[in-house]
């Protein structure tokens, strides 16, 4: 498959919020794309694994398996605030170490390491600025701005990152 096709592909599942479904024993669950809520809780959690970057650039594999072993519990709330959908079911904190526990009881290392690896590279934000220019066009946006001077402010599409691929999207498509 074609990068192109593949990034269209990434695209289309990100605007309809389509869910990475796996199994657990018997149970069916799914990784959920993270909300801004939920981005806000799982960014306290991400400090808190202390991934070695220089490591994990250099082998992937191993550094998610390091963190799965000494940091299991925390790595399983990761995993438990992944699979929840909705704000009721986030913020639900008994519902939420409860699931922490089943996965650490019926998951492999193995397992989580691949569970916490798909987790941490489904935010795709990043490739999609870059694939649709919204870079370029953020830093001309700077340029104008600064041309334009102090005090004053200039906004095209939206603000936020979401806003900006929105915007690009619909005029992509429209």
């Amino acid at each position: 498959m074609s990068f192109n096709k593949e990034m269209e592909l990434s695209i289309s599942d990100a605007i309809i919020e389509k869910p990475i479904r796996f199994s657990v024993g018997k149970s069916k669950l799914c990784l959920y794309p993270p909300t801004l809520g939920k981005m806000q809780i799982l960014k306290n959690l991400y400090f808190s694994m202390d991934v070695n970057m220089k490591l994990l650039s250099i082998n992937p594999l191993a550094e998610t398996l390091r963190v799965c072993t000494e940091k299991s519990d925390i790595v399983c709330q990761i995993i438990a605030y992944s699979t929840s959908d909705g704000k009721k079911s986030v913020l639900d904190i008994e519902k939420i170490l409860h699931r922490a526990k089943f996965f650490e009881d019926n998951i492999s290392v193995e397992d989580m390491a691949t569970i916490l690896t798909i987790i941490l590279s489904n935010d795709k934000i990043e490739e999609f600025i870059q694939y649709f220019g919204i870079d370029a066009d953020r830093e001309m946006k700077t340029q104008i701005s600064r041309i334009k001077g102090e005090g004053s402010s200039i906004t095209f599409g939206g603000k936020s990152i979401y806003g900006l691929l929105i915007d690009f999207a619909c005029q992509r498509y429209w």
